[in-house]
């Protein structure tokens, strides 16, 4: 596999526990906050398909740690 091949398949890996993060906190968020959310995700999807895997997954990991934070401080 090489790191490009590398790269993709964390981001998908990291994506899949960030839905699960975003399921389980929307429903302790408000609207806006979940909007909000749901903008950070298409931001990073379009990091993803112009060809910034690294900016994509880098911000991936940026939501989680905010959610698990939100989380663990809320």
């Amino acid at each position: 596999m090489n790191d490009t091949e590398m790269l993709k398949q964390n981001i998908v890996d990291k994506r899949l526990t960030l839905a699960t993060l975003m399921y389980n906190a929307s429903s302790q968020m408000n609207k806006e906050e979940v909007e909000a959310m749901k903008a950070d995700c298409q931001r990073l999807h379009l990091f993803a398909i112009n060809g910034d895997l690294q900016g994509a997954l880098d911000g991936t990991q940026e939501l989680i740690d905010q959610i698990q934070d939100r989380k663990n401080n809320g």
